[in-house]
């Protein structure tokens, strides 16, 4: 199956990428920098959320293509890559090329978490909604802290340099908050089985660790 990944660059689209080949797709990498190489995996193609805001510039791209997972995210805003622009409008483009293109299926890596948390999480969460309203095929999963030995970003990131400090570590509220992490690699397999899964009314998935 030829799959789209777009933010293929990322954290979490570089495990993506791996585990939809490790299960026999063809993985397009939909890439923001020039010349990225995502261990020289499959071909890629310029895919830009901060600019690629017409829905007929993504024709070329969606050519061929059976699924689309779309994990492009951003935890700060800089400059015209907003919250709305990158999390929202961008998207709600690309549900429209996805459905004049017929692709079969959208995979939506969004997150987990309440509107109340921050704009960060109630983009996402505007974006989840414009995808259920716009009658394509679509899975949102909404993972907890995504870990993996392979690197880290984000929230993982902050774990690791807590957990490295050599002495003791004061955290607010006695450090009683709990996650329930999940690796990159069983996010991948979950993936991959979405691609052909039939999903039936199953929409949206909270992916979580066992601990």
């Amino acid at each position: 199956m030829r799959v789209l990944v777009l933010g293929a660059e990322g954290f979490i689209g570089r495990q993506l990428v791996g585990a939809l080949v490790s299960g026999g797709h063809e993985a397009v990498k939909g890439v923001r920098k020039s010349g990225f190489n995502s261990h020289a995996i499959g071909d890629s193609v310029p895919c830009d959320f901060g600019r690629d805001v017409d829905v007929n510039s993504w024709s070329s791209r969606l050519s061929g293509i059976e699924v689309v997972v779309n994990c492009v995210g951003i935890l700060r805003e800089r400059s015209a890559d907003t919250f709305e622009r990158i999390h929202v409008e961008a998207p709600r483009r690309l549900f429209a090329a996805c459905a004049k293109a017929s692709v079969r299926r959208i995979i939506q890596i969004s997150a987990l978490g309440d509107a109340a948390d921050g704009e960060f999480i109630a983009s996402k969460l505007r974006g989840d909604a414009l995808l259920t309203e716009s009658g394509l095929d679509y899975v949102i999963l909404r993972p907890s802290v995504v870990y993996s030995p392979r690197g880290s970003y984000g929230g993982t990131s902050l774990l690791r340099a807590l957990a490295s400090l050599p002495a003791a570590i004061f955290l607010p509220v006695s450090g009683d908050q709990k996650i329930q992490p999940i690796s990159g690699d069983d996010l991948g397999a979950l993936v991959v089985k979405l691609c052909n899964a039939d999903i039936g009314s199953v929409k949206v998935l909270e992916a979580v660790g066992p601990d």
